[in-house]
């Protein structure tokens, strides 16, 4: 996302507000996380982790768009392949969340 961020919108929906979308949807998932882990009451949670759903959904949609009209369309597959290997070894990483997990919370 910083890549892409870094590069601009030049050639993507003819402006910034791309970009600036983006950024401001990672920040509304952020603010909505925290009032998610704060909220007290049960049809508040199941909102706002609705909203949380929907935002990163809005999110991943918009980056994953950005990257497929900046990528030469040869190379359009390989680079969604790297996305989609990445998004699938996630478990692992969780995996080897455990064990400090374990230690710090016994």
């Amino acid at each position: 996302m910083i890549a892409l961020v870094s590069k601009g919108s030049e050639g993507i929906a003819q402006g910034v507000g791309v970009v600036y979308c983006l950024i401001s949807s990672g920040v509304l998932w952020g603010m909505l996380i925290l009032a998610f882990s704060q909220s007290g009451a049960f049809l508040i949670a199941i909102l706002l982790a609705t909203l949380v759903g929907m935002v990163s959904a809005f999110n991943m949609s918009l980056s994953r768009g950005m990257v497929q009209l900046r990528v030469d369309d040869e190379m359009r597959g390989r680079v969604m392949s790297i996305g989609m290997v990445l998004h699938g070894l996630a478990p692992v990483g969780t995996l080897l969340s455990i064990p400090p997990s374990v230690l710090i919370y016994p």
